[in-house]
């Protein structure tokens, strides 16, 4: 049976966070969507490791290759892993900008309406004298 919350297995960086927040708290008595999700988490969770740890492995494996023989060649392997490592890290940098965008929103809205839900004397950066 298809999981229809695992989707874009090759942008697990993006994917990963969005389940976690719509997943919310779980504990052993899910819903079989709940259950559906956290297998999806579960998955991309293990590709962004496999993906993360093929490309530190390769960069490693390249750099001892060429400290050795500077006359060795790439294999398509390594090279593969690299782009993978490359596109991995974009993909997780995209949702990080996206992140940031949200959260500022968040922060900029809460300021707004604390500033205009106080009265003027308790308005942030007012200044206060002791006891109040």
């Amino acid at each position: 049976m298809s999981n229809p919350h695992f989707k874009n297995s090759n942008r697990a960086a993006y994917e990963l966070p969005f389940l976690l927040v719509n997943l919310g708290p779980v504990s052993s008595s899910a819903t079989q969507d709940q259950a559906q999700m956290a297998k999806a988490v579960a998955s991309h969770a293990c590709n962004a490791n496999d993906v993360i740890m093929r490309g530190i492995e390769t960069i490693g494996q390249m750099l001892f290759h060429y400290a050795a023989d500077r006359d060795v060649e790439l294999d398509r392997y390594h090279l593969g892993s690299l782009g993978e490592l490359l596109q991995h890290l974009a993909v997780e940098a995209q949702y990080l900008q996206g992140a940031d965008v949200d959260m500022e929103a968040i922060v900029t809205s809460y300021e707004q309406s604390n500033t205009k839900s106080k009265p003027a004397g308790q308005r942030a950066g007012a200044s206060q004298t002791k006891g109040q």
